[in-house]
């Protein structure tokens, strides 16, 4: 068993939930937490989520009946999560929006007001009409294009820019007022956090900054109920982000981590993105109390929020006693909390911005500075909650310097450290931990370059076939957490400690007297696939054969499936670094099952894979084999140790061919095996594993070597198909053995899930 190994809890949902905001939260698919909790943690009890990075664990968690208390030190978070938990539906938005569209500016209303911005002319008819966005260069004065969709004549698409658009865009390019009031809004005692405001501040276009202080104007002084009014508050928040020039054109990749503006982007007509906000709000199934923590006298059901970090929260009052702590890692993240001081500034005024100061003065965050972040919060943990209470984490967008900074933190201060999963497909690692006793760290500990040459050893011949960096890297992190490598028992962690690991770790992925990389189209170590230079003889089946087996098992004990069930159960059967991906999952259902025209989400086995079926088809093969020996004057040898293999001999005792008749697809330990001679060896199998074999081979580039040696491959319906031969050779069974190999044939349906 692979050490520190837990079963993946896959979501209920495979997309993260669609929050506003959304694209700076980590992208964790929905019901995660909760699916882990059923299972440990009973409804009713108190779960403490000491990061609070996202509204998804507290909303999801006091939905399933648990008591969430969070802390939450981002006010953008901290109000999307209270907005959220009061579930206002589309409707409230669309009413508040247009008691604020009638309000007046001037003689006009402020909707007018505020589309005029964004007037042009349509190149269909010539009509004045609000455009849908233009689209800038980087540092260019002037946008090149607009999308204009008109009512009138129904024109759309895209046109370039013209001298009315230049003429509007000069009509809003005073923004110095605007600006100044909202430098005013986030003004700090700092120069490093006065000067980071500014360079947020300078991702807006003039036009973008008018707007948006013109309605902030107008949302302040209208007299609307508390609870109509935060509905304009949180339309306001989301333009902040639209508004900003962070959206590329055409649209790419939509995560920005930094402040830095793309070479061509968009800015929208922020009007009309309200009006889609508002009507586009994601639906809730109901609202859910949600209190303050400072205010709250008893733990209601539902949501408790605490204004600030953990260490500000602990200890806990009387009475809270925590069952779990379950979170969401915050990840780094420059561009998000430089904007969550920005606007936080903007709607709430300067004293909500202290929090967040640290935020405005660093430009960037390295792994060591987030896993001192990380260790602080772990000691807090750890000094005021009793032993033995779970910690269960998710690690959204996961990689080898996130989990380094999270795993040596909390090694530092001595959780005890369970277990962990990781799914490539989601990009998703989950951690487990109970809060324990400090240990003293030991002395005596092992060199860090040989604990991790291990891990790697010991990951590779588990698996039993290639890994991508990320799965070695993890292993040998594993491996020096097994053997407290990382325990250090200080507050903080030495302040190169994340370097250092990570220089030890490039020093034996380049030590080519242990591993070698296939399909590696760069330099860099996190490119391309890793194995062993040595590779044991002993070697087990790779995990790609041992996933296909456990499917062909499950169908051979059921003839139906439904894939949820399927996937838990593999995930229970291959855990850890184990977690097989979805791309071998529906290879292996193609191969040997059908979707229910009824429930696609149904599999059943095909008639054809039934185990009696398969039994029979093997039977008629070794009996066509032995048959066919005698035809062209050979020897046919059975050993009963190996009873589904037949081997040929000359009638002089030289081999000619070993026949290995199978009816899966599990290669990895035949063609390894030093005892087949890989010329004269011959896996006769199903032409309904081509498919998957062929996928195996591709994306196995040891088991492709091992092939290329010169195996042969035989499909049951060739191996019938040259039998009924009227003249047999030995010279034409050889020309006709390699007439039909395997490879891609188009299924009738593939499911290629995404679940």
């Amino acid at each position: 068993m692979e050490t520190f190994a837990i079963p993946y809890q896959p979501g209920l949902s495979p997309e993260p939930p669609a929050f506003p905001l959304g694209r700076y939260l980590p992208p964790v698919p929905q019901g995660m937490a909760v699916a882990w909790l059923q299972k440990h943690v009973t409804p009713g009890s108190v779960i403490l989520d000491p990061f609070g990075s996202s509204p998804q664990v507290a909303l999801e968690t006091a939905r399933a009946g648990y008591r969430v208390i969070a802390a939450c030190n981002n006010p953008v978070v901290r109000f999307l999560t209270e907005t959220l938990a009061a579930a206002p539906q589309a409707a409230d938005f669309k009413a508040a929006l247009a008691e604020l569209a009638m309000q007046k500016r001037g003689d006009d209303r402020l909707e007018n007001v505020l589309q005029n911005l964004y007037l042009t002319t349509c190149p269909g008819c010539n009509h004045k009409v609000a455009a849908e966005a233009f689209l800038w260069r980087k540092e260019e004065q002037a946008p090149y294009a607009k999308i204009v969709h008109c009512p009138a004549c129904l024109w759309e698409g895209e046109a370039e820019t013209n001298e009315f658009d230049l003429q509007v865009l000069q009509q809003s390019a005073n923004d110095t007022i605007n600006r100044a009031r909202a430098l005013q809004r986030v003004e700090i005692r700092d120069e490093d956090a006065r000067q980071g405001a500014r360079e947020a501040l300078d991702t807006y276009q003039p036009r973008q900054i008018n707007f948006l202080f013109t309605l902030m104007n107008k949302i302040q002084t209208l007299d609307l109920p508390p609870e109509q009014k935060n509905l304009l508050w949180m339309l306001f928040l989301v333009l902040c982000d639209e508004g900003n020039m962070m959206w590329s054109h055409p649209p790419g990749r939509t995560r920005p981590r930094q402040l830095s503006v793309p070479s061509e982007y968009q800015e929208v007509n922020l009007w009309l993105m309200m009006e889609r906000t508002a009507s586009q709000w994601p639906e809730s199934p109901g609202a859910l109390p949600c209190q303050d923590y400072r205010e709250a006298k008893i733990l209601e059901p539902g949501i408790t929020l605490f204004p600030g970090r953990i260490r500000d929260m602990l200890p806990l009052r009387s009475g809270m006693d925590i069952s779990a702590i379950v979170s969401i890692f915050p990840r780094p993240n420059q561009a998000f909390w430089t904007y969550s001081a920005l606007w936080s500034g903007w709607i709430w005024g300067t004293e909500a911005v202290v929090p967040l100061k640290s935020s405005l003065q660093r430009k960037r965050y390295s792994w060591q500075w987030h896993a001192n972040a990380l260790s602080s919060s772990f000691s807090m943990l750890q000094s005021h909650l009793p032993a033995g209470i779970p910690l269960w984490g998710i690690v959204a967008e996961s990689n080898p310097g996130f989990l380094a900074a999270i795993l040596a933190a909390s090694e530092n201060n001595g959780l005890e450290f369970s277990g962990l999963s990781w799914n490539e497909d989601d990009q998703v690692s989950q951690l487990w931990w109970k809060t324990a006793a400090i240990p003293q760290p030991s002395e005596e500990k092992p060199g860090l370059g040989k604990v991790i040459r291990q891990g790697f050893r010991n990951y590779l011949q588990l698996r039993a076939e290639p890994a991508g960096y990320t799965h070695l890297f993890t292993a040998g992190m594993l491996e020096l957490v097994r053997e407290k490598c990382l325990a250090r028992g200080l507050r903080e962690l030495p302040f190169n400690q994340i370097t250092l690991l990570q220089n030890q770790f490039a020093v034996n992925f380049s030590n080519r007297s242990l591993l070698r990389r296939f399909e590696s189209e760069s330099q860099s170590q996190e490119s391309g696939v890793w194995w062993l230079e040595e590779v044991p003889a002993d070697l087990k089946p790779s995990l790609s054969d041992q996933v296909e087996l456990a499917i062909r098992s499950i169908f051979q004990q059921k003839e139906n499936c439904d894939f949820p069930v399927l996937l838990n159960a593999l995930y229970e059967s291959f855990p850890g670094l184990m977690t097989p991906n979805l791309e071998l999952l529906d290879f292996c259902l193609e191969s040997y099952a059908r979707p229910l025209p009824t429930h696609p989400e149904t599999w059943q086995i095909r008639e054809a894979e039934r185990i009696e079926a398969r039994q029979a088809d093997e039977t008629e093969a070794l009996m066509m084999l032995k048959a066919s020996a005698e035809r062209v004057g050979l020897e046919s040898i059975t050993n009963p140790h190996e009873p589904a293999s037949v081997e040929w001999h000359t009638r002089d005792g030289e081999l000619v061919f070993k026949f290995f008749v199978q009816s899966h697809a599990c290669i990895s330990r035949l063609v390894h095996h030093p005892d087949h001679l890989a010329d004269q060896g011959v896996i006769v199998f199903p032409g309904s594993r081509s498919n998957l074999l062929t996928y195996k081979i591709k994306k196995n580039y040891y088991l492709e070597e091992l092939v290329n040696t010169g195996w042969h491959f035989l499909k049951f319906r060739t191996l019938r198909s040259i039998c009924i031969r009227p003249e047999l050779t030995l010279v034409n069974w050889k020309e006709l053995l390699d007439g039909d190999p395997p490879r891609w044939e188009q299924p009738q349906q593939l499911s290629f899930f995404s679940t």
